[in-house]
């Protein structure tokens, strides 16, 4: 018998959807949400409902979910409800508290130095010094192939990526049978053999260990997850997500696991979740032009439904460069700022850390205050700070703070200078009342190849310094530290994402230190590590009015008021029906949708992804800088 009135009491609030996917209570479900459909306090009442209603015992019910930050958030919204004793875990989580139960707490993760050696080992007896090795793309590699199920020796390999390393698949066999032999030979294992290894106890026991199974973000599930999920919980399972904000696929996500469900587990109910309480009504009905161009032919698609029926503000400037860019970004800010908007409405996303060094330095320039979620700030970066002090040392050869962080940064023949070395020089000038830089000069070195570093660092900065004659000009000087200090050619020929940051960062540096005296430069360049300590604990929350910038994956799941996307090219923002990996066009929905009242675009000219998303529309919003 259901005690209707503790069941009216949970589904007090809900729309119809969120009721129905609240009391589904055995089969399998799967439920396309919408952003800000609510689906969080949907899947938290269903829990509810289930125990106190339905009367189904704690102890077997098991929310899945991606994160440990989510993990963290139901825990804190069930205890609120009184509900304690429900399992909430990762993926892995999960997969190990199976694996400790049967196996005991013994620790036998496989070191990733250990796998680094081997790989850098194997690479380096194959090739020698030619090409470029890059640890984490074969490790990707791995774990990819691992969470298709893909063992190293099937024919077929799923496609992985190889923008930082030219990796064939023939080289890419080697390296996993090697790694799977290392682990077989010193008793190791990996995150995603733990899952493996919990799959076969499973497989041996008679009874699941929960009868209900709940799902969160499973678009960005692999294919071993789902594996892991029917041997968990195989008759009663309710799974959420979203296929156009699946953009973890470089990790091993199967979109198609999630998008076929209803194929491979029947019968299956579909309870989508469409209404939007974010956004503006034209912000949503922009984003259902380019969704259902995408995604319109699948039996689980539903078209988004805004609550809010009033319309928000949707405009796009067309830009030839980063310079337009960043003025085009400042014009927008002035105008949100113009109609009483705070700073901390408005959130800047970008595909890559690497497009957001021109916007960061006019912000900077303007003395607009922001926040650069994960501190990927270009002014902090090790080679930025390499030329902030040596035209600090240019310019004052006594300035000793800036011969500490020149050694700090470790570029050219400094990065083989130990820490032993820097604190030895540190004490000799202060014994002797001299300058580190006389230090560094007369203090005798117990290592010959120190000695040598040390005087190959001073002799570069006397040449730099020599040519340094027009504190007007100062672009050549940087340009000359560059290549003295051995940055340029370390990352000329480099496709490692830290190097693309580090080269779009000179760029931008570059360009905005035209027309500036040296001191001008110091002063811009100085915002590094102080100002970002002021910027992160000098603020407190009531004060707290900056504006953010993050990647398009940092956003997932966040929202703004204002949004302004940097950097849509169609370079970036593209689709390979060969490939058929959607994370771009994912990554593109991910940014449109994040807006609650404003979304602002700036991209190239002609750009597919804004074409498709405005078929349609009666008039164009395009506006040509």
């Amino acid at each position: 018998m259901i005690d209707m009135t503790i069941a009216d009491k949970i589904l007090e609030g809900l729309n119809e959807k969120q009721k129905e996917l609240v009391r589904f209570k055995d089969g399998y479900c799967i439920s396309s949400s919408t952003s800000g459909a609510g689906k969080t306090e949907s899947l938290v009442r269903r829990i509810e409902y289930m125990v106190k209603v339905h009367k189904i015992p704690e102890e077997e019910i098991v929310m899945m979910t991606f994160t440990k930050s989510a993990v963290e958030t139901f825990k804190k919204r069930l205890r609120k409800v009184g509900i304690r004793n429900v399992k909430v875990g990762t993926i892995h989580s999960l997969a190990y508290g199976i694996y400790i139960k049967e196996y005991g707490n013994k620790n036998n993760l496989i070191p990733k130095l250990e796998i680094e050696k081997l790989f850098y080992n194997m690479y380096k007896t194959k090739y020698g010094g030619n090409g470029k090795f890059d640890f984490d793309t074969i490790l990707l590699a791995i774990g990819q192939q691992e969470a298709h199920m893909v063992k190293w020796s099937d024919r077929k390999y799923v496609p992985y990526e190889q923008t930082y390393m030219e990796l064939p698949e023939r080289d890419l066999r080697e390296y996993y049978k090697a790694y799977v032999q290392l682990k077989k030979e010193k008793d190791l294992i990996s995150f995603n053999d733990m899952i493996y290894e919990a799959i076969k106890i499973l497989k041996k026991k008679k009874k699941s260990p929960y009868n209900y199974l709940l799902g969160d973000e499973f678009q960005d599930s692999s294919k071993l997850c789902y594996v892991f999920m029917d041997k968990l919980s195989p008759k009663n399972q309710l799974i959420c997500g979203h296929a156009s904000q699946s953009i973890f696929a470089f990790s091993g996500a199967d979109l198609n696991s999630f998008i076929n469900y209803t194929k491979t587990h029947k019968p299956c109910s579909i309870i989508n979740l469409n209404i939007n309480y974010r956004s503006k009504n034209n912000i949503v009905e922009n984003y259902n032009r380019f969704e259902s161009y995408w995604y319109g032919d699948l039996d689980i698609y539903e078209k988004a439904i805004a609550n809010d029926k009033t319309n928000g503000i949707i405009q796009h400037f067309e830009v030839e460069d980063n310079v337009q860019e960043a003025q085009k970004v400042l014009d927008i800010i002035k105008d949100c700022r113009n109609r009483g908007m705070n700073y901390s409405d408005i959130k800047i996303l970008y595909r890559n850390n690497s497009q957001a060094g021109m916007v960061e330095t006019f912000l900077k320039e303007k003395g607009i205050p922001y926040e650069i979620i994960n501190n990927a700030s270009i002014f902090d970066l090790k080679e930025i700070q390499c030329v902030l002090n040596m035209l600090r040392l240019i310019n004052d050869e006594e300035d000793d703070l800036a011969v500490e962080k020149l050694l700090e940064t470790r570029q050219g023949s400094l990065s083989f200078v130990s820490k032993d070395t820097i604190k030895s020089l540190i004490n000799f000038a202060h014994k002797n009342e001299c300058t580190i830089l006389e230090a560094m000069q007369c203090m005798k070195y117990t290592s010959s190849r120190t000695k040598q570093n040390i005087y190959s660092f001073l002799r570069t900065f006397e040449t730099i310094k020599d040519n340094y004659y027009d504190e007007e000009d100062v672009c050549s000087t940087m340009e000359e530290i560059y290549k003295r200090m051995g940055i340029e050619n370390r990352v000329k020929e480099s496709n490692s994402e830290k190097d693309l940051v580090v080269k779009k960062a000179i760029q931008t540096i570059l360009e905005m230190s035209k027309e500036k005296n040296i001191n001008q430069v110091i002063d811009m360049l100085s915002s590094g590590g102080e100002v970002k300590k002021t910027r992160t604990r000098g603020l407190s929350r009531k004060n707290n009015d900056k504006v953010l910038l993050e990647t398009l994956h940092q956003s997932k799941g966040q929202e703004s008021k204002v949004i302004i996307m940097i950097g849509v090219k169609n370079s970036i923002f593209t689709y390979d029906p060969k490939k058929k990996d959607r994370t771009e066009i994912n990554c593109f929905f991910v940014g449109i949708s994040r807006a609650k009242e404003e979304l602002y675009i700036i991209s190239d000219y002609d750009n597919e992804f804004v074409k498709i998303m405005n078929r349609g529309r009666r008039r164009t919003f395009l506006n040509r800088y």
